[in-house]
């Protein structure tokens, strides 16, 4: 097996990087269908504070502009603070994950208005409690987070699949095994005082896991809008996703 290798730098790929045709960046692996086989890690540790926003804190950023952009095999990381809020940042286009491993505890799998994510194949482990996703979708749009044929986790935390950052969040779990720390309820709303839940699509299809995911299955066609209050949710602030993470503390 290769030696284990992390190369400390902040990338940005943009056009200028390669032509038209885009490009391919491969790590170093002995199984390419397990991320748990990847040897190179890039890494970096600056939090947005310190690099002047989220957006140029990220370790890895594709510009909008660099279509074409594939990534395999390599373990991503911004050390500050490893996978706890806003770790996965949906921000534009279609984007495509397999063979992950997503960590975070509260919103952790985000994004702005008309950008997509496909997940197939991967493992989402949460680290606290909170939210998995927090769909910025705003309007009746084509975008939509999708999970697919994958395992979320936990050890001992209570977890709800997402919450409606943007009021038509649109959200799919689906041939997926949902572990014990999904609270029975399945979804929550965005905060008591904004719930954002007139207009969300929020979808359950074929999971295993705990005995509620086949009661969820049958709901589906009658109700695709599952919330939630959570009685301890003291959040009154309107607008920010950074002062969830009090309401499970």
């Amino acid at each position: 097996m290769s030696a284990l290798v992390t190369i400390h730098v902040k990338m940005k790929l943009t056009r200028d990087w390669f032509p038209s045709a885009g490009v391919t960046i491969y790590g170093a692996t002995s199984n390419t269908n397990a991320y748990a086989s990847n040897t190179v890690t890039i890494s970096h540790d600056e939090d947005s504070t310190q690099a002047g926003g989220d957006d140029p804190s990220g370790t890895v950023r594709v510009s909008s502009a660099a279509t074409g952009v594939s990534l395999y095999n390599l373990n991503i990381e911004n050390t500050y603070l490893r996978g706890y809020q806003d770790t996965l940042y949906v921000e534009v286009g279609y984007q495509f994950y397999s063979g992950c491993l997503i960590t975070g505890a509260v919103d952790f799998i985000f994004g702005k208005p008309g950008a997509s994510a496909w997940i197939t194949g991967s493992t989402i482990t949460t680290v606290g409690n909170g939210c998995i996703t927090a769909s910025g979708r705003d309007s009746d749009d084509a975008s939509y987070y999708v999970i697919n044929d994958s395992t979320v986790t936990s050890t001992k935390y209570v977890n709800y699949l997402g919450r409606p950052w943007g009021d038509y969040a649109r959200v799919i779990f689906q041939n997926s095994y949902l572990g014990s720390n999904i609270a029975a309820a399945g979804w929550s709303e965005w905060s008591t005082a904004t719930p954002n839940t007139e207009d969300v699509t929020y979808g359950e299809y074929n999971n295993t896991g705990r005995d509620w995911c086949a009661e969820h299955d049958d709901d589906d066609d009658d109700d695709d809008d599952k919330q939630s209050n959570d009685d301890d949710d003291d959040d009154d602030d309107d607008e920010g996703r950074d002062d969830y993470h009090d309401d499970y503390h």
